[in-house]
């Protein structure tokens, strides 16, 4: 497994997964979760807006659309029997270094967009970010389960 920031092929977030029609990623990066062992029958299709993590992509996984979240979104009609996966850049004020890493980051108008965006979907969604105000806020009423792991930085909480 290539190392890269964000990487969701994290096993105890797996078992999330949910059988479905038709599975979406709508921030590919590296593919962690999309080239897991652990999703290996399932074909996803996802959007990535930076064009450099081609170099991460499988064809065989994963059809992989060089486009914005929202464009994915504006170009399906999703059901309750589609799963869809977000890991969004996390916001700067989660982020333990403090520094950029990704091509496109996202502002806090950014965030607020996404949550929008994806806040309507009939779908079944998984999102993956760091506990903060505004991503508590948003998903209230959502279910969450908090998933401990270790990085370089040490334990980190990170809010399925």
């Amino acid at each position: 497994m290539q190392k890269y920031i964000g990487n969701k092929d994290f096993s105890n977030a797996i078992h999330f997964l949910i059988k479905s029609k038709n599975y979406y990623s709508l921030f590919y990066g590296s593919g962690g979760l999309e080239k897991s062992i652990y999703t290996a029958d399932a074909k996803f299709i996802c959007a990535e807006k930076n064009p450099e993590c081609k170099k991460h992509e499988t064809s065989m996984m994963a059809t992989i659309e060089y486009s914005d979240y929202k464009d994915l979104i504006e170009d399906n009609v999703f059901t309750r029997e589609d799963f869809i996966f977000a890991d969004p850049p996390y916001k700067f004020s989660t982020r333990r270094a403090g520094r950029k890493y990704y091509k496109f980051e996202f502002s806090e108008k950014d965030h607020i967009e996404f949550l929008n965006y994806i806040a309507w979907l009939p779908s079944r969604i998984m999102l993956t970010h760091p506990e903060c105000d505004l991503y508590n806020e948003y998903l209230k009423d959502w279910y969450r389960e908090d998933l401990h792991y270790m990085t370089h930085a040490g334990l980190l909480t990170r809010c399925t």
